[in-house]
C-alpha cells in the first residue's frame, strides 16, 4: 500500500481507497499519481497541482511522469 495525497484535503490516503476518509472526496480512480509529492492528478493535468511537477507526454499524447495504481 502507498499513501497519496488527497486532492481535497491534502490528508494522506491510501491508494486502494475510493474517497478520503477525512472530507469524504472521491479519488481519482484512473490512478494517476504525481511522482514527485504523491498527489492525485485529475484527468487532463498538464502539471501537478500541488507542487507543479510537469505530466510529460509522449508522442501519442499519453501521460509518462505518473504512476499508475
Amino acid at each position: 500500500m502507498a499513501l497519496i495525497t488527497c486532492p481535497g484535503c491534502g490528508n494522506k490516503v491510501s491508494d486502494k481507497a475510493m474517497y478520503c476518509p477525512k472530507c469524504g472526496r472521491k479519488i481519482n480512480i484512473s490512478g494517476k499519481v504525481c511522482m514527485e509529492c504523491g498527489t492525485v492528478l485529475m484527468e487532463n493535468e498538464k502539471e501537478c497541482h500541488n507542487c507543479g511537477c510537469p505530466v510529460e507526454r509522449d508522442k501519442n499524447n499519453v501521460p509518462t511522469l505518473i504512476h499508475m495504481r
